[in-house]
């Protein structure tokens, strides 16, 4: 009922917001990482377009005055670092970034659970970028995993976006913690 009166009156969860707007002005670093990770966990190809687009934008292709358009490259989880304020490294399409996923990341598509495992670390200052940091406890298939999403404010988008994401503790030991 409640969900129907929200509906009735055109209140919008942020969740919501997210979906509908995209990476725009003020969203919440946490509801980023929140949006993301449901999108992963229940729409499959879907989530994995919502993730891309909520993902920094490969160098060279942001924009401080028209943020980024939804086929722009993405920089790759696994090697995304920031220098200098900007987002650096390898450039994927979505095609690109879905095989990275599957490949590097398989935990968390459709995984059975997840939370936020302590309350986010900023890693850097105004100054350096606005970086934040965010451990997450994901869950599949009986197996535990940690896992850190950083991200980076983008002035092009007014939204903080993912540029890196690590497993820190995979059940598979130390081999394949290793790739990470």
């Amino acid at each position: 009922r409640l969900a129907r009166e929200f509906r009735r009156r055109g209140i919008r969860s942020s969740l919501q917001q997210l979906e509908e707007e995209g990476p725009s002005a003020f969203k919440d670093p946490a509801k980023v990482v929140e949006f993301v990770m449901l999108c992963l966990q229940h729409r499959e190809d879907a989530g994995l377009a919502q993730a891309f687009r909520f993902t920094s934008a490969a160098a060279g292709t942001q924009s401080f005055v028209h943020g980024v358009s939804d086929s722009t490259p993405r920089t790759s989880w696994v090697s995304g670092k920031v220098i200098g304020r900007f987002v650096s490294g390898v450039a994927n399409d979505l095609a690109g970034f879905s095989r990275e996923l599957r490949a590097e990341f398989p935990m968390l598509l459709a995984c059975d659970a997840w939370r936020f495992a302590s309350p986010p670390t900023t890693l850097s200052k105004e100054e350096d970028g606005w970086i934040v940091q965010f451990l997450l406890d994901v869950r599949k298939g009986g197996s535990a995993y940690i896992v850190a999403v950083r991200l980076l404010y983008d002035w092009g988008s007014w939204c903080f976006l993912i540029f890196n994401v690590k497993v820190l503790q995979d059940p598979g030991g130390d081999a394949a913690l290793e790739k990470h």
